[in-house]
């Protein structure tokens, strides 16, 4: 199932959606969704009152490339500005699917040593228009725990 999922992102990246030159100097990947900052909501369990509460990602951003085997590639920008590769900040990287006619794709993003799992969806609305809807719930080692989900607009 890998090789088809391999196929469909390379028919992502040859449908004319790539959107931007290497996303990353130490790759031969090409740019197939860049998205803006996130805002959302979140439910903060491990805090003294939990509660769902207004949660942003202010100057944060995010982009998605898939280089010449049709792996993925997510690319972070923190509420810091410190842009960060999530497989070398010890992710694990999974294609869920893909819908090239679309430039849709949903990933899978897992931090078993964090007790973190996000899931993120680039999807295609019917103005033409391609969102990023995501998700994270994280277990609370060292954090208090929490599950988000958020939204952000893409190229």
């Amino acid at each position: 199932m890998r090789g088809r999922f391999a196929k469909s992102v390379l028919l992502l990246l040859g449908s004319g959606l790539v959107t931007a030159a290497p996303a990353h100097a130490d790759t031969k990947a090409s740019a197939v969704a860049s998205c803006g900052a996130s805002a959302g909501m979140a439910y903060w369990a491990g805090v003294a009152h939990p509660q769902w509460s207004p949660d942003t990602i202010r100057g944060g951003s995010y982009t998605f490339s898939a280089d010449d085997q049709g792996k993925i590639h997510i690319y972070f920008k923190d509420a810091t500005g410190q842009t960060v590769d999530a497989e070398e900040d010890g992710a694990l990287v999974q294609v869920l699917s893909v819908r090239s006619e679309l430039g849709a794709f949903s990933v899978l993003v897992s931090y078993a040593d964090a007790g973190v799992a996000e899931t993120y969806s680039v999807v295609r609305l019917p103005d033409g228009k391609r969102k990023l809807l995501w998700t994270q719930s994280r277990m609370g080692w060292g954090q208090p725990a929490k599950i988000a989900s958020f939204v952000a607009d893409c190229d």
